[in-house]
């Protein structure tokens, strides 16, 4: 009498041998779309500042064209006597909100306040984090994996210091004097290869280890 078939959720190879569904959706490649996400990140982000560039230079030459001499001497009186009444020492007048984030940023990166030490050390300590969680996905696992994100713990400690990483990359990026410069840093560069294929390995559920030992470039 012959056997029931049992289905044990794998197919097999035309030589007989049974693949695994992880060798099934290894068949598909998609280590193109984590490096996609990075290039497009850094375009996207290129073509944003010079967009602002163009709208400020369009919009603040119209601005600064209908200034008069005499509104200007007007504003400068004015700062004579806020400096007289021992306010604002220097002649200027308060900055605006993102003067006053850009002072606030850069000092938290610079470290010279309590906060902005202890985000210089956080940085550090997370970034050797980071390089120590990739090679642990190195020794035990291929260079792409098809493993659910929700069952990955490495991946999910990777994309916590990632966040963080992100919002360090936006403070750093407020801070910065020359936008467009600041976005080909070097450090932009390592942030462009490992923060933005940490979010494609949510959607997609697989890993690509790819570019993630640029943040050793941070140590």
């Amino acid at each position: 009498m012959k056997g029931v078939g049992v289905f044990t959720g794998e197919t097999t190879a035309p030589s007989g041998i049974p693949i695994t569904a992880d060798e099934e959706c290894l068949k598909e490649r998609k280590w193109w779309c984590f490096l996609l996400s990075s290039i497009f990140t850094f375009l996207m982000g290129i073509v944003s500042v010079l967009i602002q560039r163009a709208i400020y230079s369009i919009f603040c030459r119209k601005v600064e064209d209908e200034y008069s001499q005499a509104e200007l001497r007007r504003q400068q009186e004015e700062a004579k006597k806020l400096r007289l009444q021992g306010q604002n020492p220097d002649g200027q007048a308060d900055g605006d909100f993102m003067s006053e984030a850009k002072d606030w940023a850069g000092e938290l990166i610079s470290g010279q306040t309590g906060t902005g030490r202890i985000l210089v050390c956080l940085v550090f300590i997370l970034s050797i984090s980071s390089l120590v969680i990739y090679f642990i996905d190195a020794s035990s696992e291929g260079v792409e994996q098809c493993i659910p994100w929700a069952e990955n713990t490495t991946q999910q400690i990777d994309l916590a210091f990632n966040i963080f990483f992100m919002v360090y990359f936006f403070i750093r990026f407020i801070a910065a004097s020359d936008k467009f410069w600041f976005m080909l840093e070097l450090y932009s560069f390592v942030d462009y290869f490992t923060i933005p294929p940490s979010f494609v390995s949510i959607y997609l559920n697989r890993t690509w280890i790819g570019l993630r030992f640029l943040r050793a470039l941070r140590l």
